[in-house]
């Protein structure tokens, strides 16, 4: 790749030798008759061409700094970017996610001596999709600089409670091994919060993470506040509710009985400025979704305002895919197909329990599912610093039954929740 090179020529100066230069490089000519004009020019054409500061892809890194190489460490070893792209790699990492822009500044001093080096921090190599060669993409690798490191988002690995067990086991008492279950959660837990893309680990493979999660969950027997946010992190929802209903086998549509946590109305006033305050309403129309395995939670809810509309039109217009919305807590999503209310968002389950799913049916999966799931979730809400009354039959007085019917006949269309039932139930 070469560099271009651009000439200012003070007076009447110009030769064929410059021609070439340009003619190879790249660049142009301009010739000024005064220091004057001289100085215009250079304020016109601004920083990022005469001091090499121009980023073409936005990467954080200068053009010129990516042709001529970024330096990753004290020894002065360069690595060669592509000023053209965000991604070098395409592994779905951006450079700067591999590379650190900010310069790390290190003085050695030696007697009377000192010298100070310059370079960029590198995680992983921009360059190479797969630094360490062990076959497991940097972009979801636990250590992508360590072949062959034990990844608990691999398929070859999904023994790490085992592995970890291991590791930190120390005695047969009780209190012993709920505490080496805590330090294999913590680890788990720093493993999500380091992997850049997890969303680039297949379905497959989450899946079966978050299953060995929940078995960690289920040995321990508590969940504290910082456990009960974490599930958030966790829990795998589609991109769309197009997405949902393409991929309609793996869902299951709950009643609205068991939506009931999932339908507040109101002007939601938060002192967490992660989660900002809101109003929502129209939400007693929500659907509520969950996965096969009972892990995961989707709630969706009606796109814009639907007050004005008559019943027919209401029905006619929810029976279309697109005027759905799935509910997130992420402020800044600016995707059409999510809406921020966190609130009314699907609460990911340490412990699966359904009549209707097979192995996660029985007593101890209901006692387990209200202590670490249901408990915890109306002590803290899905997120923190958003506290707020639910619509259950706890605050109506009314049983299970009474609240279902009265709450779905009064304010939900009977045909809407019926025309999604059949389609993902089949009833």
């Amino acid at each position: 790749m070469e560099i271009p090179v651009y000439f200012f020529c003070i007076g009447d100066f110009e030769t064929p030798g410059l021609q070439n230069i340009v003619d190879h490089c790249g660049g142009d000519i301009y010739k000024v008759t005064t220091l004057s004009e001289f100085t215009d020019m250079l304020q016109k054409w601004g920083a990022d061409k005469i001091c090499g500061e121009k980023d073409y892809d936005h990467d954080g890194f200068s053009d010129v700094e990516e042709i001529n190489g970024l330096i990753y460490d004290q020894s002065g070893n360069l690595v060669y970017t592509d000023y053209q792209k965000e991604d070098s790699d395409d592994d779905g990492l951006y450079d700067w996610q591999e590379v650190e822009v900010e310069m790390t500044v290190e003085e050695t001093v030696v007697g009377k001596f000192s010298s100070t080096k310059y370079y960029h921090k590198m995680h992983s190599n921009p360059m190479l999709k797969d630094s360490d060669g062990d076959n497991i993409g940097d972009a979801i690798d636990y250590e992508p600089n360590t072949p062959n490191a034990f990844n608990p988002f691999s398929s070859s690995c999904f023994n790490f409670v085992e592995y970890y067990y291991s590791k930190y086991y120390t005695d047969d008492d009780e209190q012993s091994i709920r505490d080496c279950y805590r330090l294999i959660l913590t680890k788990l837990m720093v493993c999500v919060h380091i992997c850049r893309r997890p969303d680039l680990i297949s379905d497959e493979d989450w899946l079966e993470f978050c299953k060995q999660f929940n078995r960690c969950v289920r040995e321990v027997g508590e969940v504290d506040e910082t456990l009960h946010y974490f599930r958030n992190k966790i829990n795998r929802i589609p991109s769309s509710f197009q997405e949902l209903i393409d991929k309609k086998q793996n869902w299951i549509l709950y009643s609205k009985r068991k939506t009931r946590y999932h339908m507040n109305d109101g002007d939601f006033i938060s002192t967490n400025s992660d989660y900002p305050s809101y109003s929502s309403y129209n939400n007693l129309y929500n659907l509520k979704f969950v996965d096969i395995n009972g892990i995961y939670e989707v709630i969706v809810t009606p796109k814009g305002d639907i007050s004005g509309m008559s019943d027919k039109e209401l029905e006619e217009y929810l029976k279309n895919p697109s005027n759905w919305q799935i509910i997130t807590d992420d402020p800044n999503n600016e995707d059409p197909n999510f809406k921020y209310d966190p609130v009314n968002m699907g609460t990911y389950n340490y412990c699966a329990y359904d009549e209707n799913i097979p192995y996660h049916n029985t007593q101890i999966d209901k006692d387990n599912h209200k202590l670490l799931d249901i408990n915890t979730y109306l002590k803290w809400g899905n997120v923190q610093g958003l506290m707020y009354g639910m619509n259950s039959n706890e605050e109506t007085g009314e049983s299970d039954d009474e609240a279902n019917m009265s709450n779905y006949e009064k304010y939900a269309n009977y045909n809407i929740y019926s025309y999604w039932e059949d389609k993902f139930n089949g009833t």
